[in-house]
């Protein structure tokens, strides 16, 4: 789902920082500064709730928005 998000992002013209867990993700954040994050739910090494609240209280980190493929 990641790679179809960044291909059809992409198509649209904009510029997409991608990371596969939530270690790599915060180690982009502070490379590469972004906009808007989508981040999933569940991710393989941290949960996503947890990864949000960590760039909140380290870094006022951009707005985003959480998804998930499982059913709450």
């Amino acid at each position: 789902m990641r790679e179809l998000l960044t291909i059809a992002l992409e198509q649209q013209g904009m510029t997409v920082v991608s990371a596969a867990s939530g270690t790599q993700a915060l180690a982009e954040l502070v490379r590469e500064g972004v906009d808007l994050m989508l981040c999933d739910l569940s991710l393989p090494d941290m949960d996503g709730d947890v990864l949000l609240t960590r760039i909140r209280n380290e870094q006022s980190g951009p707005p985003a928005i959480a998804i998930s493929g499982y059913r709450i």
